[in-house]
């Protein structure tokens, strides 16, 4: 996909309509220095992110960058955990690097919560999605996730070659997740009981 193919209409410039997210200026072309340009959608980033990461943190642990509307990228895990924690002063309202940046006024809640939101909210939000990760609740899902596991690994018998990312691993989390809502018992009164 090209970098100016990225963005739907509705983000595209011309439009009557009030854009409901803040847009930055596309920068591309190869990074010139890691710490004050870095991207990560460099080819040399996606190839091995390791020794970019050992260098930044011997000459500047946290480095910044004017793509993307402006970021920064601590790479210290005492940085990483001090933002982490720190919920005044940092907002996760727009944790992912990209053009398209959500409006301040989106805090606490952030466009896909409880990852992107903050305190109070985050706490509600994750609290909401927790029952379904207990180890009980995964456990239930165990024997249907197997047995399909097993179905996917049968229709590989004989073959010499298998594309493991796109015949297996990509089919997982969607029918886990299907399983889970399937097995979920469902609560209220039924309209047999009304």
């Amino acid at each position: 996909m090209a970098v100016d193919n990225r963005f739907g209409p509705e983000y595209r410039e011309g439009d009557d309509v009030e854009p409901l997210v803040n847009r930055s200026e596309i920068v591309t072309g190869p990074v010139s220095d890691w710490a004050t340009d870095f991207s990560h959608l460099e080819p040399e980033w996606s190839a091995d992110p390791y020794p970019i990461q050992d260098e930044l943190r011997q000459r500047c642990p946290i480095a910044h960058t004017g793509r993307f509307g402006g970021g920064w990228l601590p790479v210290r895990y005492a940085d990483v955990a001090a933002i982490a924690y720190d919920t005044d002063l940092f907002s996760s309202r727009a944790i992912i690097m990209s053009n398209i940046r959500p409006p301040r006024e989106l805090a606490p809640v952030g466009g896909s919560p409880p990852i992107s939101s903050d305190p109070p909210f985050h706490h509600d939000a994750r609290k909401l999605l927790l029952p379904g990760f207990t180890r009980s609740a995964v456990s239930r899902l165990e024997p249907a996730t197997r047995a399909f596991c097993d179905s996917l690994i049968d229709t590989f018998d004989g073959r010499d070659v298998v594309d493991a990312a796109r015949e297996y691993a990509q089919h997982i989390p969607v029918r886990s997740s299907r399983t889970c809502s399937a097995s979920r018992p469902r609560t209220g009164r039924s309209s047999a009981s009304s």
